[in-house]
């Protein structure tokens, strides 16, 4: 039975609920710094830009809603819908800097599965054009975990724009290769920026919100919706313990115009990313257009499309990402359009346009600068492909002479009807320029090909499936370990996704080479015996996670002998734990070069690097593997 959201007409509300939250519609930009405060409801009813120069900081615990109105006049001759949106630009922060307790949640307009439920919607919104609407409205949709087909908590998507970040790091866009200085960037880059998308230099306007979806002074020629530049430590912001869910909607006419859950353009080494979930997107979970980010303990679940894409020169060194796929399921509404179906763990290209069709390009020979470099250490995908189902596609797809580095990994589920661990191409046009699998546990449901199996040796020539490049593939570890799947996983049963190895898991102790990762964990995959997700995430209020999880540790710190001393209780001597330093509560560092930590009863580690220094203020957090 469908449930009902009383309207402020019914209630007498008129701004806060019941519970004594007030309801905030944003519906202009952010010019000057601003915040967010955690007893507001935030609902974006069009695209709001946070402009150059502007921080807007949201609090732990806020809730941010969008809306997409349908209407009856056209918007920029390219549209029919007012749709929420939030878009930070090229010199504008977001500081989203939320807590396991009090994550902040970006979602649609009537999404029940937040702290505080249905009292958290907003009684009434007014759109750009006056048209008005109340709980009336949009306030008949399912989230529950049980709903009916095509209305519960696991079948919607594209129900408002999405989040997107937009900085000055190099862009791969119509550059080209000359690099005497060995730095990495062309030697004769010249900014510039053309009157459509992929027609700048350096420069681009960002997918889904671009000239002729936005009035010109946001989207023209060096409006609000450019990205690109020449600072590799641009700071955009931070994001941590941030939920996006049920984005992707299509704003521009044509096809290929919706945003992703989360993308940046452009965003570089100073913008902090940690524990961020994508959910329920209609395209991409994260994509990243350029820059050089690093991140850490993302979370890319039920995406239609691919749940880690990039592209245009991005650069990277990740650690702890993990990815849950859903299936097409038509008896709860999973049946995808547009193409959609669940897609790839790992998309990257190279520059834009594909750097194999540039003048004078050679096989694996000329390409754009910045190169795309993904690293990605500890990583696991559970993938949505077997034998029973039609949706899925391969763990990897490298192409268009992109450069990956994929260590520490585990995938299950991705291998049935001719899909593949990792898929670039044979020929001079989409191949990939150089893909490294170090120490990758394949769970799959049939037998690897001859190509993907555990020899050091480099692939010569496509397979029958297309899956390698003569000469850009080596594989110093990829083992078939499909007779012991290594995590539960049903997506759509109760407490069904457990991501956590199981205890005679090979990978639980299995430490391959890595690329320079933050924390030493000396296992392969992401979660060992944490789910990271209890507490804050969406897929717990669905039910799916399971039912108890290591407990996050109650940290104390004292000074001995001139150093700091960490200490909390472990929940098992097998498990491990890594302690953290920050002196900001911006940027977390592991210490001791990022040691675990082991034992029963009362763990106690000293900081053997950070000095103490009266007057200076240093915080410690734990947490389990």
């Amino acid at each position: 039975m469908k449930k009902l959201i009383l309207t402020a007409a019914a209630t007498g509300l008129l701004g806060s609920s019941a519970f004594g939250l007030g309801f905030v519609q944003i519906d202009s930009n952010i010019a000057a710094d601003t915040r967010w405060t955690n007893d507001n409801v935030y609902t974006l009813t069009n695209i709001i830009f946070v402009e150059n120069g502007a921080t807007l900081t949201i609090e732990p615990g806020t809730i941010v809603r969008a809306i997409d109105f349908i209407t009856s006049e056209v918007i920029f001759g390219t549209s029919d819908a007012e749709v929420g949106a939030l878009v930070v630009a090229r010199g504008g922060k977001l500081i989203a800097n939320g807590t396991p307790e009090q994550p902040i949640i970006f979602t649609s307009v009537d999404d029940t599965n937040v702290p505080g439920g249905s009292a958290t919607i907003p009684p009434s919104l007014t759109g750009g054009s006056g048209t008005v609407t109340d709980g009336t409205d949009y306030g008949f949709s399912d989230y529950s975990a049980g709903g009916f087909a095509s209305d519960n908590g696991f079948a919607y998507s594209a129900l408002w724009g999405g989040l997107v970040i937009l900085g000055y790091g190099h862009v791969s866009q119509n550059t080209e290769e000359l690099d005497a200085g060995g730095d990495g960037i062309w030697d004769n880059l010249v900014l510039s920026i053309g009157a459509a998308r992929n027609s700048g230099v350096g420069q681009d306007y960002i997918e889904g919100v671009e000239p002729g979806t936005l009035p010109p002074a946001d989207g023209g020629v060096g409006g609000k919706s450019t990205y690109g530049g020449t600072d590799d430590d641009d700071n955009s912001g931070v994001l941590r313990f941030c939920s996006v869910r049920y984005s992707g909607f299509e704003i521009g006419a044509g096809s290929g115009n919706e945003i992703n859950s989360l993308t940046t353009g452009g965003i570089g080494r100073g913008t902090i990313f940690e524990f961020v979930e994508c959910n329920f997107n209609f395209d991409d979970g994260f994509e990243f257009f350029g820059g050089a980010i690093d991140t850490r303990f993302l979370f890319s679940n039920y995406i239609r499309d691919d749940s880690f894409d990039g592209d245009e020169g991005y650069r990277g060194d990740n650690q702890f990402w993990s990815v849950i796929q859903g299936n097409i399921n038509a008896s709860i509404g999973q049946i995808p359009s547009g193409g959609n179906g669940y897609d790839h763990g790992f998309e990257f290209d190279g520059g834009e346009p594909n750097p194999n069709l540039n003048a004078g390009a050679g096989a694996l020979g000329f390409y754009g600068l910045p190169h795309t470099q993904l690293n990605v250490n500890n990583f696991t995908i559970l993938g949505s492909r077997d034998a029973a189902t039609s949706s899925g596609d391969d763990a990897f797809r490298i192409r268009e002479l992109a450069d990956a580095a994929l260590s520490d990994g585990i995938v299950q589920g991705v291998q049935a009807s001719g899909r593949t661990l990792l898929s670039t191409s044979a020929d001079s046009v989409n191949s990939a320029h150089s893909v490294t699998l170090q120490n990758v546990h394949y769970y799959g449901d049939g037998t690897v090909d001859n190509a993907e199996d555990g020899s050091t040796s480099t692939a010569s020539g496509a397979s029958a499936g297309g899956t390698f490049v003569a000469g850009s593939v080596t594989k110093s570890d990829v083992t078939e370990e499909s007779s012991r799947p290594v995590v539960s996983y049903d997506p759509y049963v109760a407490n069904g996704v457990d991501p956590r190895q199981t205890a005679l898991a090979p990978t639980r102790t299995d430490d391959g080479t890595t690329t320079s990762p933050s924390v030493d964990a000396g296992y392969a995959g992401f979660q060992r015996d944490n789910t990271f997700l209890s507490g804050w995430s969406q897929l717990e209020a669905l039910g799916v996670l399971p039912a108890s999880n290591v407990a996050r540790p109650d940290v104390s710190v004292a000074i001995s002998g001139g150093s700091y001393e960490i200490s909390f209780a472990s929940a098992g001597a097998s498990i491990l734990y890594v302690v953290e330093v920050s002196t900001d509560k911006r940027t977390w560092t592991p210490i001791n070069s990022g040691a675990t930590v082991s034992g029963a009863g009362t763990i106690t580690t000293t900081d053997a690097g950070t000095a103490v220094t009266p007057g200076t203020t240093v915080y410690y957090r734990a947490y389990a593997l």
